[in-house]
């Protein structure tokens, strides 16, 4: 069954977050990650920017934690990149619970005794609206209502990218392993935020980020 993630008791989480949340500062494949063309990184639209809450330059993002596998979630506090030039802000409002979402907080996707990406910030069927823009973003402006959903960055170089198909792109940024729409930001390249039209239900909208596209594409 799919649910929405209620429109974030992140706001009074963030109110008492500084009594109850953990805080951590891992680097690469946990949970501080590029968020776009940044001097944090001299590969494009990567992951694995080395960033910690300390950096006054950090955007402070609360999230729901699995801090071990098979763990239950908890409040957590982590650091995202600060946004790049073609990089979107977004405040979450809906992030619905893909299967593999499950699998992820299980630690299904990892080697056996492998627990580097732990804590877990999953989700990957996002909607949101753009706080912040980078300084040359045209796709989008502030206020717009936005969807993420499988795929959040990519080398933006390749014959791949080149040609509109950049799910097939070797160094892809997966959302589900990058810091995810369980929490209350997310900062993502402005061509992997999917714009949304005016009146769509967001609680419904977000499954069809991934689920959704995945049935479709067949049939289609």
């Amino acid at each position: 069954m799919r649910t929405k993630i209620i429109p974030f008791i992140l706001g009074m989480l963030l109110s008492t977050v500084s009594g109850i949340a953990q805080q951590h500062e891992a680097y690469d494949d946990c949970c501080i990650y590029h968020e776009g063309l940044t001097k944090y990184k001299s590969v494009p639209l990567s992951a694995g920017a080395r960033i910690s809450l300390k950096d006054p330059k950090a955007i402070h993002s609360i999230g729901l934690a699995a801090i071990t596998p098979k763990s239950k979630l908890v409040p957590f506090e982590f650091a995202r990149a600060p946004i790049g030039d073609y990089d979107v802000l977004i405040d979450i409002q809906y992030s619905a619970i893909c299967h593999s979402d499950v699998h992820a907080i299980d630690g299904d996707f990892s080697a056996p005794g492998d627990n580097s990406q732990f804590p877990y910030v999953a989700g990957h069927e996002i909607v949101g609206k753009i706080h912040a823009i980078g300084s040359k973003v045209t796709r989008h402006k502030v206020g717009d209502i936005v969807g993420v959903g499988s795929f959040k960055g990519s080398c933006g170089k390749c014959e791949y990218c080149k040609n509109g198909e950049e799910q097939y792109c070797p160094n892809i940024s997966l959302t589900l392993n990058s810091g995810g729409g369980f929490s209350n930001n997310i900062v993502v390249p402005e061509k992997f935020a999917l714009r949304i039209p005016k009146g769509m239900p967001l609680e419904k909208v977000a499954p069809l980020l991934c689920a959704g596209i995945t049935t479709y594409t067949p049939i289609k």
